[in-house]
């Protein structure tokens, strides 16, 4: 198990367990009324053993079965973490994956972010409205759903 795994699993993880996540490996959902809030952990894919990044996705979407995990960019909406922050710039946070000091540094200051501007987007969408949830619903059963990213993360529809 890397230094990230064991920092995730005793301590990030913890954090999210408490704020109603179930964790499956970088990916925590949460059931609210008839939608799911997805929070993904991304790594970069120019990660190496010297350095690594990551970042936060985070999804709202209808749960169409009751079993399986959501994905954010799955969702009916998603973002990057960063867009929902004050300077609206795409966020990255950088470590060492060999000192596990810098690892829990980077994890805090994305359960930071996540608690800071995450779950207050993610609780702004409610369980359903009649604007998008059922519209999306039904292209979503004939897959003809967007898998675009919300770009601007205030103008999601409620």
């Amino acid at each position: 198990m890397s230094v990230l795994d064991r920092t995730i699993a005793h301590g990030f993880a913890l954090r999210m367990a408490s704020l109603g996540f179930a964790r499956h490996h970088h990916r925590w959902n949460r059931r609210k009324g008839l939608r799911v809030q997805a929070v993904d952990l991304q790594l970069s894919s120019h990660n190496t053993h010297l350095g690594g990044r990551l970042t936060v996705n985070l999804g709202v979407g209808l749960r169409l079965r009751t079993g399986g995990w959501m994905r954010a960019e799955d969702c009916d909406g998603w973002v990057r973490i960063g867009l929902l922050c004050p300077d609206r710039q795409d966020r990255w946070y950088g470590y060492d994956p060999r000192d596990a000091d810098s690892v829990a540094a980077a994890l805090a200051a994305a359960l930071g972010d996540i608690e800071a501007h995450a779950l207050p987007w993610l609780d702004s969408w409610r369980a359903v409205d009649k604007g998008s949830a059922i519209p999306r619903l039904l292209l979503r059963l004939v897959g003809l759903r967007s898998r675009k990213p919300i770009t601007d993360g205030f103008r999601h529809r409620r």
